[in-house]
């Protein structure tokens, strides 16, 4: 344990695709403790080269650019692992750590600041979360909010600060140079402006965030594209239909990558998948040869009549939604399980995990909380009534036996059983 210590700042959107970035967590982490970004880092360093948990010669630049913090490198890594020990939070998937196990240097595929989405920052604004910056956003591939479809922001639309700046003077969601909220536009959206469905947004890069979200950082072993491509290889070779995987790919592209000569950037990934009509992940985690799609079709089983039939899709009012769940979860008494939410909004649970993914775990989170409570107040009470019926003048005339005690407190408490039988015998023994 650190002598030092930071106050425990969770990670927004841990194990999920909207995760937080490691510069927004670091800017919302100044912020918190009323100092700027540069105090806090100057401040980590000292006592990280003092408590000797980084090497003396490990030098801190005199200023971190927000892309240098979402790429992997010795001065991420750093900063990382002293916010990690001196704050207590897991930020392992604040960073685009991909690019350092599954891929090699991968240039332009990161903004060089903050993007932001003004309808996402609008929605947790709304239900009283914490602004952050995901780290998706900060994808040069992603052209427009998955969520939402409309176009990222990089400027404040009032004064033009681009919101990079080392002095946090104020929340996340708002601009540090003028106040206004972040999630306002000085333009109304034209329809034109909103990205249609059939429209790629970097739907791959999308997808590639919501598998790394299920898997440890780092678990992808370099070299995950190279295996990937042999199997392929191998598979067509042996069943004479090379030719098939040459369409996709030319037979010299194939042997680059096989013998190391071609480095795999993101860049080059994303062209080789959508090549050979794989996802991202199954190409980098070196499994493209166990997905269905290099399968004999004839191995599948024939559907059932309209088993592929398109299906009618249900229009909501996202905003009603929205304002109906923070009616919702003001007016109720108890903090509600995501079940009895989405019954009483008249939805689906996955309808609200992809919407609002983040919200959902703050709403299962403080549900188990709340039931975490509520128990211990049972076993508390349990405990309480079991020493009153063996000390309390109350039951002065009863049988101090746990018999006796466990048939009048049953009654007068309605305690569950095995609890109250604990309490009991625990009583028994503390006392006699």
């Amino acid at each position: 344990m650190t002598a030092v210590s930071l106050f425990p700042i969770h990670l927004r959107g841990f194990n999920s695709a909207d995760v937080e970035s490691l510069p927004s967590y670091l800017h919302r982490v100044a912020f918190e403790h009323g100092v700027y970004v540069g105090e806090i880092l100057r401040f980590i360093h000292k006592h990280g080269v003092s408590q000797r948990l980084i090497l003396c010669d490990a030098q801190l630049p005199s200023y971190i650019t927000v892309a240098e913090l979402v790429r992997p490198g010795r001065t991420t890594e750093m900063v990382r692992d002293l916010l990690q020990k001196f704050g207590g939070q897991n930020l392992s998937q604040s960073t685009l750590w991909i690019l350092e196990c599954a891929l090699g240097r991968s240039c332009g595929e990161v903004v060089k600041g903050f993007r932001w989405c003004p309808e996402c920052f609008s929605e947790m604004m709304s239900t009283e979360s914490v602004p952050y910056f995901k780290l998706i956003w900060h994808m040069t591939a992603i052209t427009a909010c998955p969520i939402h479809r409309t176009p990222l922001s990089s400027e404040c639309d009032f004064c033009g600060c681009n919101q990079v700046s080392y002095k946090r003077l104020r929340p996340l969601g708002y601009c540090q140079g003028c106040g206004k909220s972040l999630s306002q536009r000085k333009k109304r959206l034209r329809k034109a402006d909103i990205c249609m469905s059939w429209q790629d947004i970097g739907l791959d890069v999308i997808r590639l965030f919501s598998d790394l979200s299920e898997v440890e950082p780092g678990s992808l072993l370099a070299g995950g594209a190279k295996t990937s491509i042999e199997d392929l290889l191998d598979y067509y070779w042996k069943n004479g239909a090379e030719a098939v995987l040459y369409r996709a790919l030319s037979r010299d592209e194939v042997l680059a990558i096989i013998h190391n000569q071609t480095p795999i950037s993101l860049k080059s990934a994303r062209r080789i998948a959508y090549r050979l009509g794989l996802s991202l992940f199954d190409l980098l985690s070196g499994n493209a040869a166990q997905t269905t799609d290099v399968l004999d079709h004839s191995q599948f089983c024939t559907f059932p009549p309209g088993y592929l039939d398109a299906t009618r899709k249900t229009k909501r009012d996202h905003r009603a939604v929205l304002k109906n769940v923070k009616r919702l979860l003001t007016v109720s008494g108890a903090p509600p399980s995501l079940k009895a939410l989405a019954r009483a909004l008249g939805v689906s649970v996955g309808y609200l995990e992809y919407r609002h993914p983040v919200l959902v775990r703050d709403i299962v989170t403080r549900h188990a909380e709340h039931e975490e409570h509520e128990r211990l107040k049972r076993i508390y009470k349990a405990q309480r009534v079991a020493m009153d019926f063996f000390l309390a003048e109350k039951y002065a005339k009863e049988p101090h036996s746990r018999k006796q005690a466990y048939r009048a407190l049953r009654a007068e408490t309605g305690l569950p059983k095995f609890l109250l039988k604990r309490s009991i015998q625990t009583a028994y023994a503390a006392i006699y």
